[in-house]
C-alpha cells in the first residue's frame, strides 16, 4: 500500500499476484498483505527497506476471547473444537479479566480499567503452545488438559471466593498416607527484584520498563515480603510481549514478585477419596504434625 501524498493509487494484492485468484489453495483468506515497492537509488541511500511499523486493531482483547480464537482457529491457532474445551472455565477467566480496577495514568489522571488485556501481536513462527502461553502470561492465568474430562481448561490465578474457601476439599491425617513434603523458597533463588519490560501504549509502543524492589528496610504493609537478613540481590528479568499499559505489567509483576517470595509447595500421597480434586482447585490441608489447620493451596499437579 503506498504512503499518502505519493499520488498512486492502492492496488489489490489479487491484480498484482494473479495466481491468487485463481488459485483455490492460495487465496490467503483472512491474512493481511503489504506490499512495498522501492525504486534502487543508491545515491539517495534507497537499498533496500528500512524499518517497518504497523498500527493493529483487533475486536478481540479479553484475554479469554483472545486465548479462545486462537485456539479454534484452524488457520494460525491451535485448530481445537468446543468438544475439546472446558468452556466454563473460560467465563471465569474473562470475569476475572474484566474485572474493573483503578490506575493512574503517565500524565497522573486515575481511572479505571479492566485488570488484564490482550495488547499485541503472536507469531505464527512460534510453537501453538508458546503462543499459548504468552496470552496466559499476560493475564495471570494457568492453561491446563484435565484428565477427567479429556478437556483442555483454564485456571485464573486470583484469590480464592468466600463459596470456593467453604467447598474446599480438605485434606487431613484421615486421607494423606505417609509424610508431607514441604518446600519453602530458598534464600538465595528467591526473587526481591523485578525489572520488566513492556510496549509502552502512551509512547508509540517504545520499550518501557517496570521495576519492584523487595526493600532493604522492614515494612509494615506486607511484613511477609521483607527481605531476610544478609539477602543478596537476585533480580528477575523478563518481557511481557502482549501488555502495553504500565498499570497491567505493575500489576503482573507484583502477582510474580509475591508468590516468588510467599509460595510454599507441599506433596504427599492420599487415599481414593481425594479422586475428585482437580488441577487448579483450592484445597485445605490440616496436620497437626505440621501445625496446618485448614491452610488454603492451589493443586498444581496430580498424579
Amino acid at each position: 500500500f503506498p504512503a499518502p501524498g505519493l499520488g498512486v493509487t492502492a492496488v489489490d494484492a489479487d491484480t498484482m499476484f494473479t495466481n491468487w485468484a485463481s488459485d483455490v489453495n492460495k487465496l490467503g483468506t483472512n491474512t493481511i498483505i503489504s506490499i512495498f515497492e522501492v525504486d534502487y537509488d543508491p545515491e539517495n541511500g534507497l537499498t533496500g527497506l528500512g524499518t517497518i511499523k504497523y498500527e493493529l486493531n483487533n475486536s478481540l482483547n479479553n484475554p479469554a476471547n483472545v486465548l479462545l480464537d486462537y485456539l479454534k482457529n484452524d488457520v494460525y491457532g491451535a485448530g481445537l473444537t468446543d468438544d475439546d474445551l472446558d468452556l466454563t472455565t473460560f467465563d471465569d477467566m474473562y470475569a476475572t479479566a474484566n474485572t474493573y480496577v483503578s490506575y493512574t495514568t503517565s500524565a497522573g489522571v486515575g481511572g479505571t480499567i479492566p485488570k488484564y488485556e490482550i495488547n499485541g501481536g503472536l507469531s505464527t513462527f512460534q510453537p501453538v503452545l508458546t503462543n499459548i502461553d504468552q496470552i496466559c502470561q499476560n493475564s495471570a492465568t494457568f492453561f491446563t488438559f484435565d484428565a477427567k474430562q479429556g478437556k483442555y481448561k483454564v485456571v485464573p490465578n486470583r484469590a480464592a471466593t468466600t463459596q470456593e474457601k467453604t467447598d474446599a476439599f480438605i485434606f487431613n491425617d484421615d486421607n494423606i498416607l505417609g509424610g508431607i513434603t514441604i518446600t519453602e523458597p530458598e534464600l538465595y533463588a528467591t526473587y526481591n527484584q523485578m525489572d520488566i519490560e513492556y510496549a509502552n501504549g502512551d509512547a508509540k509502543d517504545q520499550t518501557d520498563t517496570v521495576f519492584l524492589e523487595v526493600p532493604s528496610s522492614p515494612q509494615t504493609t506486607f511484613p511477609t515480603l521483607n527481605r531476610a537478613a544478609n539477602e543478596p540481590d537476585n533480580k528477575l528479568d523478563y518481557r511481557l510481549y502482549l501488555t502495553n499499559d504500565k498499570s497491567r505489567a505493575t500489576n503482573l509483576s507484583n502477582i510474580d514478585l509475591r508468590q516468588a517470595r510467599l509460595g510454599r509447595s507441599i506433596e504427599f500421597e492420599a487415599d481414593h477419596s481425594t479422586m475428585i480434586v482437580d488441577v487448579g482447585d483450592v484445597v485445605k490441608v490440616t496436620s497437626v504434625k505440621h501445625g496446618f489447620t485448614n491452610e488454603l493451596y492451589r493443586v498444581m499437579r496430580v498424579t
